[in-house]
Formats: structure tokens, sequence, C-alpha cells
């Protein structure tokens, strides 16, 4: 018997933007963490993130 727990429902959209970073070869310390960061510093109001 098979009973998932939960099932995503990812759009394109989602899954290419997990993908991006990944064919990039920027995991760390790349565009999309700086891009991150900045916008969670605006969100929290911190002068670093």
């Amino acid at each position: 018997m098979n009973i998932p727990i939960a099932k995503t429902n990812l759009t394109e959209t989602e899954i290419n933007a997990v993908l991006e970073p990944l064919r990039s070869g920027w995991l760390v310390q790349g565009p999309k963490v700086r891009e991150f960061e900045e916008k969670w510093s605006d969100f929290t109001g911190a002068k670093h993130s």
C-alpha cells in the first residue's frame, strides 16, 4: 500500500527557479544569494543578512 503524505504542486516557473542556480554552477554566494539577502534585509529592516 502506498499512501502519500503530501503531494507537491509545483509550477514550471518554480521548478525552473530551482534549476537555474544548479545549471549555472552558482550554488553558494552567487547572484541569487545576493538577491535574496538584499530582499531579506529590506523585509526585516536589518542592515546585514
